[in-house]
């Protein structure tokens, strides 16, 4: 699950109160690239009439395009990863390489999502006239293109 703040987990689930965090407390937080109240979070769903699986929680506003977004995905996969396989330290490798293709999987996901994100602002762009909105968008285009490049230079 991708949020863009730690409300979204609470929101999502419709509680006050999630495995020892309150509701209130991360609505006052200041959370900025660099903090937040929720970085990531992988745990047993808190209300299982909304979901009855466990999930992996990620809070967008704390990415920074590093490889540190990589690393909070991958530590909150693993967290899924040992509950899927049962705590049993003798599927090691199974639950690295479950953790390792999830973050992959994911990331490639998200990358093509903020793509097609960016085409539709470049489509609203041209629409309006707007020259330098639209020179700005294309370039954080070009910027997504590359990074999504370089990810796929770190899977060969």
């Amino acid at each position: 699950m991708l949020g863009n703040s730690c409300q979204d987990l609470f929101n999502y689930y419709k509680v006050n109160f999630i495995h020892g965090l309150i509701k209130d407390d991360c609505e006052c937080y200041n959370e900025t690239n660099t903090d937040a109240y929720i970085a990531g979070m992988s745990n047993e769903t808190p209300n299982k009439e909304v979901s009855k699986k466990p999930y992996v929680f990620i809070n967008l506003k704390r990415l920074n395009k590093t490889f540190e977004d990589h690393l909070l995905f991958f530590h909150e996969f693993m967290h899924l990863s040992f509950r899927l396989h049962n705590w049993d330290i003798n599927k090691e490798e199974q639950i690295i390489t479950w953790a390792e293709l999830e973050t992959i999987k994911t990331i490639k996901k998200l990358n093509k999502w903020k793509v097609k994100n960016i085409k539709h602002q470049a489509t609203q762009a041209q629409a309006i006239a707007e020259g330098v909105v639209y020179v700005q968008i294309i370039l954080t285009a070009v910027n997504v293109v590359t990074e999504v490049c370089k990810l796929k230079a770190l899977e060969t």
